[in-house]
């Protein structure tokens, strides 16, 4: 009997250490590389994983010399036999593009580390690439999701707590047709247009100083140069989406009645091919200004309609959400939602069409900034890993960007 008893003992010992051992392998991220994602139930347990990594990661100090070896191979891969300290002597970040879209996955930024030198960033320390392979997936610093390119069954299948997951998204709230609740408490940070995210992420962007490069169409910034000069013709609007969820069709449809406006494009009767170099020599050379009318009305919205006609000799007149006067120069723009109703609008574009001086005001932030169709996103995000430490979680990504990021329609009465 004592033999019997003590034997049930051992088979309890042996049947908890088992258990033990079972939980160990699936919280460690075999799980997912053993069983797959096609069973919903699994793919709920891997999100629920990752959310509990994401609401206990703390950073664990700095993990990897710059030199150190990675799996050779990917060291090698990463950095071409040249893995010293950088510009500031801090040891690289390593940043994953997981999804992308726009057929470009770094916006133009480049992969590497070196590209982070050519952009001239404050903390290049960083090394970007869109390489799944090219390290341990634990071992990245960051890894960017682009949401409209990804989804719940296609994530990483393991996470380190000191790893960052950043939510990436350039376009409006308004055209998301995911349903974010999946993604509860996966991301710690955000890239997006919005000026509350915690990397800004824009079409564009205004930078003190003249710009190193301007437009072949355009000449160079002088005080005593007329901009009305020669210029026969009131509006221009380059525009293909004819059915906009913003309603920016009526406002257009309304200045027309009390004004000329030349539209181009699917939506008009002119043709133009669409941002080629002689559509802006044409603005350049005719119009006085040029409708900047953003498809969506969401918080803080705005795309290269804005930031490329900066870079022309033509006036802006915008129409969205975005805190214009926080990302566009000093007294360079013309906003509709300034005017009680398009009748003001238009008397006020009449008075700068008859008044060269009032209407040459408009350029005179030329001589202090430039305006550039870039934005260096993956420059603030090296700052940041080098730099904030802060534990942070979102838990309603589908709260913070479409409901806090409120996207909506405005009609703009014609008087």
């Amino acid at each position: 009997m004592k033999k019997m008893g003590s034997l049930s003992k051992l088979t309890v010992i042996y049947l908890c250490l088992l258990v033990f051992a079972v939980v160990l392998f699936m919280y460690e991220g075999r799980y997912e590389y053993f069983m797959g994602w096609r069973n919903p139930i699994r793919r709920a347990f891997t999100l629920l994983k990752m959310q509990g990594v994401a609401s206990n990661e703390t950073e664990r100090g700095e993990r990897r010399d710059s030199t150190a070896a990675v799996g050779s191979q990917g060291r090698e891969e990463a950095e071409d036999g040249q893995l010293s300290l950088n510009k500031t002597q801090r040891p690289l970040k390593y940043i994953l593009v997981w999804t992308y879209d726009y057929g470009d996955k770094t916006r133009g930024h480049g992969e590497g580390h070196g590209a982070f030198r050519d952009q001239q960033c404050e903390v290049d320390a960083c090394y970007l690439t869109g390489n799944r392979t090219l390290l341990p997936l634990a071992e990245f610093d960051a890894i960017t999701f682009h949401l409209r390119s990804m989804t719940p069954t296609d994530l990483p299948a393991v996470r380190s707590p000191h790893q960052r997951w950043v939510f990436w998204e350039v376009e409006s709230a308004s055209y998301v047709l995911q349903d974010l609740r999946v993604y509860r408490g996966l991301f710690n940070w955000t890239m997006t247009y919005r000026l509350d995210s915690d990397i800004q992420e824009r079409y564009g962007g205004v930078f003190p100083g003249l710009s190193p490069s301007p437009p072949s169409s355009s000449s160079p910034y002088t005080p005593e140069r007329n901009y009305a000069k020669g210029k026969t013709k009131m509006a221009a609007w380059f525009v293909s989406n004819c059915a906009a969820k913003s309603g920016r069709g009526n406002v257009v449809k309304n200045m027309k009645k009390l004004m000329k406006v030349d539209v181009y494009g699917h939506c008009g009767k002119l043709k133009c091919k669409k941002w080629a170099a002689e559509c802006y020599a044409l603005l350049d050379k005719d119009y006085k200004f040029y409708l900047s009318f953003e498809n969506s009305l969401c918080t803080d919205y705005v795309t290269e309609k804005l930031f490329e006609i900066l870079r022309h000799d033509v006036v802006p007149v915008v129409f969205g959400l975005a805190n214009y006067s926080a990302i566009a120069p000093p007294h360079s723009v013309i906003n509709v939602l300034d005017f009680p109703n398009v009748k003001a609008l238009v008397e006020y574009l009449n008075y700068l069409d008859h008044n060269d001086t009032a209407y040459n005001e408009y350029f005179k932030w030329k001589a202090q900034y430039h305006s550039s169709n870039t934005w260096p996103s993956y420059c603030e995000l090296c700052t940041k890993l080098h730099e904030d430490h802060t534990p942070k979680v979102y838990w309603d990504m589908k709260d913070w960007f479409m409901g806090q990021g409120g996207c909506r329609k405005i009609n703009i009465p014609l008087m």
